[in-house]
């Protein structure tokens, strides 16, 4: 990633949270809630703050429905629906990137990997350079030479970075 440029880091929260929750062995907290995915997620995004310092940061969200499930019912149809301890983690980790005074963006109607890809567009165009951190592999479809993505790993605290030379 160029350094001469400002750069935002831009966090598909629901992708790490998810991938953390596969990646880390049921862990929970004294009073039973279950915390292996929001651990891995804080994990995740101290670590990329860190290894990145980034100039601005921003997370993304999914909103529920999409516009994609109005135009095809089927869309995703074949999904299981997340686990309970999922969801309560989805909720707390939400609780956790507002602690941090980080900016939140949920467009309802659009998954977060739609969000991002506007976010970093916008971000272009304003002559930043935006990294995108996600365990989602769609998303590497936004790299350009404005647009880097780091990708979770296995392990929640390792990852590869994709850049127009590394593509």
């Amino acid at each position: 990633m160029p350094p001469e440029k400002p750069t935002i880091m831009l966090i598909d929260a629901n992708a790490l949270i998810h991938r953390a929750y596969h990646a880390i062995p049921m862990l929970n907290a004294p009073n039973g809630e279950p915390t292996n995915a929001t651990f891995g997620f804080t994990s995740t995004f101290l670590k990329a703050l860190h290894d990145f310092k980034p100039d601005y940061i921003a997370f993304a969200f999914d909103a529920g429905r999409t516009f994609r499930h109005d135009e095809y019912d089927q869309y995703k149809a074949g999904r299981a629906k997340a686990p309970d301890d999922l969801q309560v983690q989805i909720a707390r980790s939400r609780d956790i990137a507002a602690a941090f005074g980080v900016p939140i963006y949920a467009v309802p109607g659009y998954e977060a990997d739609d969000v991002l890809a506007t976010l970093a567009r916008q971000a272009a165009e304003k002559g930043l350079q935006s990294l995108i951190v996600t365990g989602d592999t769609d998303t590497l479809q936004l790299v350009d030479e404005n647009t880097s993505v780091y990708m979770m790993g296995r392990k929640v605290t390792e990852g590869t970075l994709y850049d127009v030379s590394a593509s």
